[in-house]
């Protein structure tokens, strides 16, 4: 092979890494089914999970909404709480306040992640 072809070749190569990367850091959503089957295994990760708010409040920046997916409900911790009844994706770290340590609570905090429509 000449040295144009092999070139050629070579970036073709680095284009399409650079392709398969920039996949890889598109955040896709979880289901809420998935990290109430194992919470355990998400606490702490980065994942956006997309829904209908059910509710919500906040009081002095402090709040948190009902998120519903097709697959269940949990809770998102967030300072600006969205209208009820449209479809958002938020996007934070997975918790477990105390309660959930008996299966009753999953808690999606946005706080210093985001959370948009």
């Amino acid at each position: 092979m000449n040295r144009p072809g092999l070139v050629a070749v070579l970036a073709s190569i680095a284009l399409l890494a650079a392709v398969v990367a920039a996949y890889e850091l598109v955040p896709r959503d979880t289901k809420v089914a998935d990290i109430k089957a194992d919470p355990k295994a998400y606490v702490g990760r980065l994942v956006t999970v997309r829904g209908k708010v059910l509710g919500g409040a906040s009081i002095a920046g402090f709040g948190g909404y009902l998120l519903e997916d097709e697959t269940g409900t949990l809770v998102v911790r967030a300072s600006i709480i969205p209208a009820q009844g449209v479809t958002v994706s938020a996007r934070g770290r997975v918790r477990l306040p105390l309660q959930a340590t008996f299966g009753k609570l999953v808690l999606i905090d946005t706080v210093n992640d985001e959370s948009y429509q």
